[in-house]
């Protein structure tokens, strides 16, 4: 009734299901119900595994009492659901019901790796029985040791107690897993205690980082506290030296909702945004930001910014000496009260932006999409000097103010601006006195900002269409004033003693950079004053002036201006000596006579984009001019009459066509 069975087991190539065929061999004794294994080993290509111990088969629930030996184990070679790899070493001991076993074992994984991602060495001790897994150590090494834990889970309950520890493992660690590497770099460490259930966990921690940085941006350090419990999650502390972090996470859905806040004082942007200081931008901010979402649902639901105060201050240098700035100038634009800007339902609200610069203020509100659309309105009031430092070539000084409205459409990549711009004031010293020795605006004018709608056709040449497109032109009427009534809009500026009033004013934009630009205007008594070679005064009606880019076959595109119209001249007098007979006499017969081309205008040779300056004017003098200079030893005075058509280009070019040399008919 009771046989004893002892046998000694050898089999070639067995094998189950899709695992490696193996050599069994080992000794077999059953007797009483109890099968025992001494020794037996099983050999496969992929490593070996070797069996000892006992299993009482006639006992209830089975008991049994086995330890398991693997050497050398190929996980890539056995039919695992998973993708990974590795060289294992284990030691098991399974004993208990064959239904409830109880487990206790330590493995060393060599080389492991999960998909792409892959380490140094795994080792890992533990035990399970029943509902509880008891973990005595995980240990992930990689050149240091990156990863401790240890802890104990009951599966029924959900209760758990644990500890791990994660020293200076690179942010970098994850982007085997990833399509494409983030741009994040620096290293993270964490000491983490806890206990409690999954859903209201209980534990403390601190969390380091340490040379963090996104992309280009260097940022630093970091160091946040940890701690959980009341179905929470909370992080508090500082990051990279200016930013204070307080958040809070829920454990579990269906309760309060996640909150952060970062805080900041005096921050200085250019430390983290290099490309300011390069620009000439420097900025400082305090402030706050709060950000409220749903981490179960994956939605951002709402953040918000108070930013006060800010500064913006920007250095225009306009020369340089040794390498260092010679002569800048510095604008300072400051936030008047708080910036509020809040982020809801995928749109970024502009609740509060009111900047203020040498006394003037100018206000900003609207909405950002998410999708980049912008709808934005500009409203206040700008102090034109600012402007002058980008002149100052042209004006010693500048002074002014303007008021604007405008709206700005389209979309982050193309922001498409429209309204109106009123100036003022506007008082202008030229450094040249043949611009005039003053310029002033004598009643406030506004001009009329435009912006294409609809896509624009790209350029001849470029990769696609130019953003920063728009238009400002003369309207003939302001803005309707209270009745309804549409007062005229008329442009008129003072030089020195005469008026001069615009009539046609219209200006293209493209990068937000001018490409064309047409002035014409009606002056009287226009006094000209070119030192030791001309003075005059003049009436023009009308006169047009026109400056644009001009494609050039074979050359970079360049600037061309024109100056057209009809041009009297009152009472004048040329004092310019002439040192050769020749040239007196040939000038005559050529000027009063018939047609001379010139080469060169001296006076405009030191504002080489004057040599680009092309002619189309009629002069007309009655009498009242004279030629007063000297012949080589002679003195000569000479009044003139004269009716002369000017064309072409004040300086030609060998590229230029023949006919737009300089000419001059009558």
């Amino acid at each position: 009734d009771n046989p004893t069975v002892a046998a000694d087991v050898r089999g070639w190539k067995v094998q189950w299901a899709d695992f490696p065929a193996a050599d069994v061999e080992g000794r077999a004794r059953y007797a009483k119900g109890r099968l025992e294994l001494d020794n037996v080993a099983l050999d496969t290509a992929v490593g070996e595994v070797g069996v000892r111990g006992h299993l009482d088969l006639e006992r209830r629930g089975t008991p049994l009492a086995l330890d398991v030996r693997g050497r050398q184990v190929q996980l890539e070679r056995l039919p695992l659901p998973v993708d990974v790899a590795g060289r294992v070493d284990a030691d098991v001991r399974v004993t208990g019901a064959a239904a409830r076993p109880q487990i206790k074992g330590r493995a060393r994984v060599l080389n492991p790796r999960y998909q792409r991602l892959g380490f140094e060495r795994l080792d890992v001790a533990g035990r399970f029985a029943g509902d509880t897994i008891e973990v005595d150590e995980v240990r992930l090494t990689d050149g240091h040791e990156l990863l401790n834990a240890s802890g104990e889970v009951n599966l029924r309950t959900e209760q758990f107690r644990g500890a791990a520890t994660l020293t200076d493992v690179p942010l970098s660690v994850a982007d085997p897993l990833l399509d494409a590497p983030l741009p994040v770099r620096g290293t993270i460490s964490l000491t983490l205690t806890g206990d409690g259930t999954f859903d209201d966990p209980s534990g403390a921690g601190q969390l380091s980082l340490r040379g963090f940085g996104y992309d280009t941006y260097d940022l630093g350090d970091g160091d946040l506290t940890l701690t959980a419990g009341d179905g929470e999650v909370s992080l508090d502390g500082r990051l990279f030296e200016d930013f204070d972090l307080s958040a809070t996470v829920p454990t579990a859905p269906g309760g309060a909702p996640a909150r952060a806040e970062v805080r900041f004082t005096e921050l200085n942007v250019g430390r983290y945004v290099p490309q300011l200081a390069e620009s000439g931008l420097s900025a400082t901010v305090s402030g706050s930001v709060r950000a409220v979402a749903d981490p179960f649902a994956g939605t951002l639901e709402q953040v918000t910014a108070a930013l006060n105060p800010v500064e913006v201050t920007y250095r225009l240098v306009t020369d340089t000496a040794g390498g260092r700035a010679a002569d800048a100038t510095d604008f300072v634009v400051r936030s008047d009260g708080p910036i509020e800007v809040s982020y809801r339902h995928g749109v970024l609200n502009v609740d509060r932006l009111r900047l203020t610069s040498a006394g003037q203020a100018l206000g900003i509100a609207g909405t950002v999409g998410d999708d980049g659309t912008i709808d934005l309105q500009v409203a206040g009031n700008l102090n034109l000097a600012v402007a002058q430092p980008f002149l100052k070539s042209v004006f010693t000084q500048m002074s002014g103010r303007a008021t604007v409205w405008l709206e700005v459409g389209g979309d982050l990549t193309d922001p498409r601006p429209s309204g109106r711009i009123r100036l003022d004031s506007l008082d202008l010293i030229p450094r040249s006195s043949t611009i005039g020795t003053e310029l002033s605006l004598m009643r406030p004018v506004e001009l009329e900002i435009a912006a294409p709608y609809g896509p624009l056709a790209p350029a001849e040449g470029d990769e696609g269409p130019p953003i920063g497109v728009f238009t400002v032109a003369l309207p003939p009427f302001a803005a309707p004033v209270p009745g309804n009534r549409k007062p005229p809009n008329r442009f008129m500026i003072r030089r020195d003693d005469a008026e001069i009033e615009v009539t046609r004013f219209a200006a293209w934009f493209e990068n937000f950079a001018p490409t064309s630009l047409m002035v014409e205007a009606d002056a009287t008594n226009i006094t000209l004053n070119v030192p030791d070679t001309l003075r005059a005064t003049i009436n023009a009606r009308p006169v047009r002036f026109e400056m644009w880019t001009q494609p050039v076959a074979r050359r970079a595109p360049e600037t061309r201006l024109r100056l057209s119209g009809d041009i009297d001249v009152l009472r004048g007098e040329y004092v310019a000596d002439i040192t050769s007979a020749s040239e007196i006499n040939q000038g005559l017969r050529d000027d009063l006579r018939g047609r001379s081309r010139a080469g060169s205008v001296s006076v405009f040779e030191t504002s080489p984009i004057l040599k680009r300056l092309m002619l189309d004017l009629r002069l007309r003098s009655d009498g009242d001019f004279f030629v007063r200079n000297q012949v080589t030893v002679l003195q000569l005075e000479l009044e003139t009459r004269f009716d002369l058509k000017v064309t072409g280009f004040l300086v030609s070019l060998p590229t230029d066509a023949l006919d737009d040399g300089l000419a001059i008919d009558g």
